[in-house]
């Protein structure tokens, strides 16, 4: 799937190096102003202390935490935020992948349809539809390690497998946009085979029903 971006030139983005390192420039960045659908609180307050003791011994590669915690502190470059703090350098909060809607945290992560391409991607390769069926689960899980309306929290295989992926996918969102080209589905979910093949087989989910995938919150 080749997506040609409309909004994206030059002058407006040499955007890599310059958006993740204005986020520790810029001592004004308010984290509770910027979250995407549904959440509401401050990024920060999502997670209680049980939660960081179940994040920080997930045995991940170490490159996919960083990404992971800017999620879980809201501290990710997006376009809307860089547009806002620098509107010279970024001339549009329009996402440089679609070209079709301004780029806000939830954006950045499942919303664009891109995106949620690679999320479906995923789910389907992990055999997790039952457990993770739309973006909004995807986000769900992600931002608070729970799933479904009563937030169980997920279990620590399924948190290994989507905070692998989601290093790839942020990965591969800055190689598309820093060298300005089109974001590929393909080579997107090819990545992550590549990146974390081994470590999916040694997971236990394809073989374990979606039932048995949430923890009790009180078992964390």
């Amino acid at each position: 799937m080749h997506l040609q971006n409309p909004n994206f030139g030059a002058n407006d983005l040499s955007l890599g190096a310059f958006a993740l390192n204005l986020v520790y420039l810029h001592q004004g960045f308010r984290r509770s102003a910027r979250m995407g659908p549904p959440l509401k609180l401050p990024a920060h307050l999502l997670l209680s202390p049980a939660l960081w003791r179940l994040f920080w011994p997930l045995k991940m590669p170490a490159k996919a935490f960083t990404p992971w915690w800017r999620l879980l502190h809201d501290r990710v470059p997006h376009r809307s935020w860089c547009h806002k703090i620098m509107p010279t350098k970024v001339l549009s909060p329009a996402c440089a992948l679609c070209g079709f809607s301004s780029e806000d945290l939830y954006h950045f992560v499942v919303g664009c349809h891109v995106k949620s391409f690679f999320w479906q991607d995923v789910v389907s390769l992990l055999s997790l539809q039952e457990l993770l069926p739309s973006a909004s689960s995807i986000w769900l899980a992600l931002t608070t390690f729970c799933s479904g309306s009563d937030l169980l929290v997920i279990d620590e295989d399924v948190l290994i497998a989507l905070g692998t992926a989601y290093s790839t996918l942020w990965k591969y969102h800055w190689r598309c946009v820093i060298d300005e080209e089109p974001w590929i589905a393909s080579a997107a979910i090819n990545m992550v085979r590549q990146d974390h093949s081994t470590l999916f087989s040694s997971l236990s989910l394809a073989s374990v029903q979606a039932g048995t995938l949430a923890l009790s919150e009180n078992t964390v």
